[in-house]
């Protein structure tokens, strides 16, 4: 029983049929592959024979792939219809016939296993996307004193190994590192996300920006036929496909949630504006506990920022704060621009707009014009009653009280 290879079988394939192949091992150590193509996707001729060396490399290959370790099936947990099955039987003398087969999922190293049969695929084998920016911070308030401070990002995806391991470097210290192996289906759609990206037009830089905060990035491709690709440039939305995002999201599934990398953050990818891009300004208004969207006519307008917006059906005027710029295409508006009002202008420091305010029977008490209209709107059932503040009841009298007031139309 000392478990010498006497025979390998292998078949993938479909609908249309399925490739098969064999490798017979000799007593003397050569051996002789043989297969019958379908799809003719493999590079080795028929009664393809190897001599004893090349027998133990192929063997060495073999069992380099993994494949005493995969398990004994594979299957996706969704329906599939059509797909690719395959199978890998090995006979070892005095031992059990090692069979694992499985169906449109496959294990860790499927495309080097392949490639012992020359099949050699289109598919990605390995991605790495790196990210350089100098940030310039300042030193001094009173002197113009700064310091370059460099960020390196890196993920690196394997999906030969199944394996993906993201490091951020900050000032020559690794701040972030993870290595997660997985064997799920996820793996292969995210494959699927970064074919589907490589369709699309890029506009690579031939240098890398002089000016700082720029983040470059630069992604290489290699595939399983020894293809290799390489895009690089500014990193934003206005220099990689649309749906690169989806990538990332892909990516985010492997790697926890408290690693702080641009490369995974959304905000920061979409925080740059094309030349069709509307500025929308998100602003927290004061009284109306949610933010509300606003155009602007001054452009120097920053997030942060106390301002005065009209409100509501009266166009009341009210405190508010910038809490985010965002730019939206077109077709992606947030909210109706003809809808959209603009923001009067930024609050002068130590400035207090006056506020009238009314008598309400739903408070039993003087209530200025925002909070009076918020209570309407309740009443109304234009917006749900959790909107109003703690110490405001709520109840079928209190909305009959507000209905009957002067003040609600």
């Amino acid at each position: 029983m000392d478990g010498t290879i006497e025979n390998i079988s292998f078949r993938v394939g479909g609908f249309f049929g399925f490739d098969h192949f064999n490798i017979a091992v000799n007593k003397d150590g050569t051996s002789v592959l043989s297969h019958e193509s379908v799809s003719g996707k493999s590079i080795l001729p028929n009664d393809c024979k190897y001599s004893k060396q090349e027998t133990k490399a192929l063997i060495k290959g073999l069992e380099q792939t993994g494949v005493y370790s995969w398990k004994r099936y594979y299957m996706p947990d969704y329906m599939v219809t059509d797909g690719t099955g395959w199978c890998v039987e090995i006979d070892r003398k005095g031992k059990r016939k090692f069979i694992r087969e499985g169906e449109n999922l496959f294990p860790p190293h499927w495309g080097a296993f392949c490639a012992l049969f020359g099949i050699y695929s289109e598919d990605i084998k390995t991605a790495v996307l790196k990210l350089n920016i100098n940030k310039s911070i300042a030193l001094s308030y009173t002197e113009d004193c700064t310091h370059k401070l460099p960020l390196c990002e890196k993920i690196a995806v394997d999906f030969d190994a199944c394996s993906v391991k993201a490091e951020c470097r900050k000032d020559k210290y690794l701040t972030f590192q993870s290595s997660v192996v997985s064997e799920n289906a996820s793996f292969e759609t995210l494959n699927d996300d970064i074919v589907r990206t490589l369709t699309y037009d890029w506009y690579d830089e031939p240098d890398k920006p002089l000016t700082d905060n720029v983040p470059f990035y630069e992604l290489s491709i290699t595939r399983y036929n020894g293809d290799t690709l390489t895009h690089k440039g500014i990193y934003d939305k206005n220099h990689v496909p649309v749906d690169w995002q989806d990538v990332m999201n892909g990516i985010r599934h492997f790697i926890p949630d408290d690693a702080d990398m641009i490369l995974l953050d959304n905000h920061r990818f979409y925080s740059v504006k094309s030349d069709t891009d509307m500025t929308f300004y998100s602003v927290d208004v004061w009284g109306a506990n949610r933010t509300y969207y606003y155009f602007s006519h001054d452009d120097t307008l920053k997030t942060g920022d106390r301002v005065i917006v009209p409100f509501g059906r009266d166009n009341e005027q009210r405190y508010g704060a910038i809490q985010n710029i965002e730019y939206f295409s077109p077709d992606s508006l947030p909210y109706p621009a003809e809808k959209t009002k603009y923001i009067e202008r930024r609050l002068e420091p130590g400035e207090k707009i006056p506020e009238a305010t009314v008598f309400c029977p739903v408070i039993n008490g003087e209530i200025n014009g925002g909070d009076c209209m918020i209570i309407c709107d309740v009443a109304d059932r234009m917006v749900k009653p959790t909107v109003l503040w703690d110490d405001v009841t709520w109840n079928e009298e209190q909305r009959e009280r507000c209905l009957s007031c002067k003040w609600h139309t």
